[in-house]
């Protein structure tokens, strides 16, 4: 389950709306539409950081063209969850830019595709990812990350503090020289985790791209990063670096969530790729035999890390009418029983990894604990598969998923936008989004048939077919979670009035990019506003901490704020 991270409290994040591709527009261009969105790292409160954003450029002869850029500037975008949005649509207005340096300053930040956002209730960590190497700025030290501290710490109440971005060293068994992993964030818990991905040969600096072959992110990393937040303003978070050789199995392209079950919660981890061919020049698996057969494995066997014990545990999953098939890249969300009978994970998207071309899903897959069952929750169509996107769950009832691509090969846009809503209850593709319509969540009709009981929870499942391949596990299980340390944000106040978004019945998702709305222009996408990041009418100043362990080296002019 992803929650929510603001306070409500009337603080408003000040931005510029995005601008039409980073660079301008081309000559006879006029107007822009986000057409792909190559591994956006997107946390809860849909804050976006890097990747390769393909653009569909409407020229003046009505013609449309394609072309991928990466942010010359670094920035990190936002979505607001208090804006209503149809689909499909031009989302290019929807999003503001905050950039995290000072250009005038000669200040830089590099652009990053892949890695994560950790994050708690008070600020986020931009942590790994690969990035184009470019003679304009030198490599990222691999000894430090970027944090963005929203709120102090634990709600000291400092009087002293601005929003702002600023450097967090790192200690020197931990380096952020990791992509690819799977970034799973607990607010409950102040903690986040990265399990495993891919590093370096060298296990220094990684690059975008195969030039230079000692910088390629190819290595599996047998680690788990975990990060636990301080609570008092001024004091260091705390990092750890967990070896999990022998313990649970790495891989690169693997999705992971939060379970509220046992003493502190657990860490479920699904699907992934051991050569997938994003670790390849020739973006084919050099051992495409392996990949499938041990790839496939993460999704008959899945990694369990209780998070009280640190132990990892191992289960095997039984799939009575379907088996989902190797899924990296992909996307997964939690959510819960009313009465926390069974915990459904839903995954969604992704693709083989063999190649570029072949095997992408739009199949929502779902596994139910403690029963440990697949279900297909919903079969999609091979238009509308993606990889590479990140989800959300705005509300218990709707998950969100931004960006993603395509294989090379057929259409050149994702079919109806970059942003597309699921109704986890009904399994159902909606057509938009409004912050005033929403529902408790509740068991979909195909997973009560495998586990019993009905919407509201009563699962007559619960423990593996096959039984428990631990005791230990199933012991974790036998331990509520203290659900009142899950603070949850929603409603959003709706910045105006729109109808409800309906399940789409008929499936028609619409077209790609050269059916999209032409963009609004950059001068009337200046209307939206301060863009309200999350929760209650409310969004987020930037502001500084003051740590005295942290880099002097703050960003202090590169982010303005304003009471809304």
């Amino acid at each position: 389950m992803v929650f929510p991270t603001a306070r409500g409290i009337a603080l408003a994040l000040m931005g510029t709306a995005a601008q039409a591709q980073y660079s301008g527009w081309d000559k006879g261009q006029v107007n822009s539409t986000m057409c792909l969105w190559k591994l956006p790292r997107v946390r809860d409160t849909v804050f976006i950081d890097g990747g390769a954003l393909s653009w569909s450029q409407g020229m003046e002869t009505g013609e449309y063209q394609r072309g991928t850029e990466w942010d010359p500037k670094g920035q990190v975008l936002s979505l607001s969850l208090r804006t209503s949005f149809t689909i499909p649509q031009n989302f290019t207005p929807l999003f503001q830019t905050h950039p995290k340096s000072n250009p005038s300053k000669g200040e830089i930040s590099p652009i990053f595709s892949d890695g994560s956002l950790l994050a708690n209730d008070d600020r986020f960590l931009l942590y790994g990812g690969v990035y184009p190497f470019s003679d304009s700025y030198p490599d990222p030290p691999g000894d430090s990350v970027v944090e963005f501290q929203a709120y102090p710490a634990g709600d000291s109440g400092t009087a002293d503090f601005s929003p702002a971005f600023a450097d967090e060293e790192l200690p020197r068994d931990v380096t952020r020289y990791l992509a690819y992993g799977a970034g799973v964030s607990a607010p409950s818990e102040n903690k986040a985790w990265y399990f495993s991905g891919l590093r370096s040969p060298s296990g220094g600096v990684i690059y975008e791209g195969y030039g230079v072959p000692e910088a390629v992110a190819s290595n599996i990393s047998d680690t788990l990063i975990s990060v636990t937040f301080s609570d008092k303003d001024g004091d260091e978070d705390t990092w750890r670096n967990e070896t999990i050789q022998d313990k649970a199995r790495g891989r690169g392209g693997a999705a992971g969530v939060f379970v509220p079950v046992g003493e502190q919660g657990i860490l479920v981890f699904v699907g992934g790729a051991t050569f997938p061919e994003f670790a390849y020049a020739t973006h084919k698996s050099e051992n495409p035999a392996a990949q499938k057969s041990e790839s496939g494995a993460f999704m008959s066997t899945v990694d369990v890390y209780d998070i009280a014990s640190g132990k990892w545990y191992q289960q095997k999953t039984n799939s009575p009418s379907a088996s989902p098939p190797i899924l990296a890249q992909s996307c997964a969300v939690a959510q819960h029983a009313a009465d926390l009978s069974s915990f459904n994970i839903y995954v969604y998207g992704g693709y083989g990894a063999v190649d570029k071309t072949s095997d992408f899903s739009d199949d929502v897959w779902i596994l139910s604990l403690p029963s440990f069952t697949w279900v297909r929750g919903l079969s999609g169509t091979s238009d509308h598969a993606r990889a590479g996107h990140k989800c959300v769950t705005p509300y218990p009832d709707q998950m969100m998923v931004v960006g993603g691509w395509i294989p090379t090969v057929g259409k050149d846009c994702l079919l109806g936008g970059v942003i597309q809503m699921l109704n986890l209850t009904s399994v159902e593709w909606m057509d938009g989004y409004d912050p005033e319509k929403y529902g408790e969540y509740g068991v979909p009709e195909v997973v009560v048939a495998e586990i019993g009981g009905d919407a509201s929870g009563g699962a007559t499942a619960k423990s593996p077919s096959g039984g428990w391949d631990d005791d230990g596990l199933e012991g974790v299980f036998g331990k509520a979670y203290a659900t009142e340390k899950i603070k949850n944000w929603y409603p959003y106040q709706a910045a105006e009035s729109t109808e409800r978004p309906n399940v789409d019945d008929e499936k028609n998702r619409g077209g790609g990019g050269g059916g999209l709305p032409d963009w609004v222009p950059p001068t009337l996408g200046c209307v939206l506003g301060l863009i309200v990041v999350v929760v209650c009418g409310v969004g987020i100043f930037f502001w500084r901490r003051r740590k005295a362990l942290r880099r002097a080296s703050m960003i202090r002019d590169s982010v303005q704020s304003g009471l809304k």
